[in-house]
């Protein structure tokens, strides 16, 4: 018999609470398993821990604990953020609680009845079902190959997705069911962006022998109108040349060249990071060592901002000389280094013992 303890998070959920009650109240198990739900609300103003409360009075299962995170103010502060609140969740549940697994569950997803009877069905250390946004493949952060590779949001996701089968992962995320083993062992969530959290989680539970799996015959479904929301957009890309010129770049010609147009934040530091593969090519195209670029943010009525890109010439090196020493590095990446700077960020790309160099600041504009 299998007890799950359903650990999830909300802050300002009234708009999926609702439903993720009844999602959960429609659960179907196997004979004998049951469930309960610890869950942590946090710096809501939208009446979410009066539901949690009334709902618990109502349903002995259901455990609410309160934990405020507060406003994060860049990625790697939101992730250690998120990962004091999670673990005050794991925290929620007893010492003595009789649970054979634990379900990490984010709150505001849509879920069939037999998600937790098909994943215990699995019968493995950590399982995850595979997250759909729309017509792409949502959590391309958390699912990474033994090797570290993530999967893409565009089919076939990766080179060795199957329909219908068990795939061993590095990583997952979203919603992942552990064994109690997993959590025993101390391994709770860690607090960088990158390599923290759920797949800061499911490394720790590796690297002590427990193995890691997707379930691609088992879906769920991230709601899309959220998560539009809250995304940052390119308005307009602009190119000034060296010389002066300025040009518009179009959209979808930028997106082509690399540069990701869907960001949860928009911060000078995260935004240098995400768009490396983006300025790599601006390096190579336009044949330059040195890239000055702007953000100015606007969030409303809508979060789009514009970019400005500044060619400069490279130091001390003609433009034929620079390809030709970069064409192999450019080809084969071997480091990228960040540092913060007042008011942005910069990078420093190493290609071919060729340093490439861009200055990147946020401005934010009504």
């Amino acid at each position: 018999m299998a007890e799950v303890a359903i650990c999830s998070l909300v802050r300002d959920g009234m708009d999926y609470l609702p439903s993720y009650r009844r999602q959960l109240e429609s659960l179907r198990l196997g004979e004998g398993d049951s469930w309960r739900l610890y869950i942590l609300e946090g710096d809501s103003r939208d009446g979410s821990r009066e539901f949690l409360l009334r709902w618990a009075s109502e349903d002995p299962r259901i455990q609410v604990g309160q934990e405020q995170a507060g406003d994060a103010s860049d990625q790697e502060d939101r992730a250690a953020r998120w990962a004091r609140v999670g673990n005050a969740c794991f925290g929620l549940i007893p010492a003595d609680s009789t649970h054979t697994h634990v379900l990490w569950l984010e709150a505001d997803l849509c879920f069939p009845p037999e998600l937790v009877e098909r994943l215990l069905s699995r019968q493995v250390d950590i399982v995850a079902p595979v997250i759909f946004l729309g017509g792409m493949f949502y959590d391309t952060w958390g699912f990474r190959d033994l090797e570290g590779r993530r999967w893409t949001n565009d089919a076939p996701y990766h080179p060795e997705y199957r329909p219908f089968d068990m795939m061993e992962m590095g990583s997952v995320g979203s919603c992942v069911l552990f064994r109690r083993a997993i959590l025993d062992a101390g391994i709770r969530f860690k607090g960088t962006y990158d390599q923290g959290l759920l797949v800061g989680m499911c490394q720790d539970a590796r690297s002590l022998g427990f193995r890691v799996w997707a379930d691609t015959g088992t879906a769920i479904l991230h709601p899309m109108t959220a998560w539009e929301e809250q995304m940052w957009r390119p308005s307009r890309i602009w190119i000034e040349s060296s010389e002066g010129g300025r040009s518009e770049l179009a959209v979808p010609e930028a997106r082509a060249m690399g540069l990701q147009v869907n960001l949860p934040l928009l911060d000078a530091q995260t935004y240098l990071k995400i768009q490396a593969g983006f300025w790599r090519t601006l390096f190579r195209r336009w044949g330059t060592t040195r890239l000055d670029a702007e953000l100015v943010a606007r969030a409303y009525p809508k979060k789009t901002y514009e970019l400005a890109i500044r060619i400069l010439p490279p130091r001390g090196l003609g433009r034929w000389a620079f390809l030709r020493r970069c064409l192999i590095g450019f080809m084969r990446p071997r480091r990228i280094s960040l540092r913060p700077e007042a008011g942005g960020a910069s990078g420093a790309w190493l290609r071919g013992g060729l340093a490439c160099r861009l200055a990147l600041t946020l401005k934010e504009s009504r």
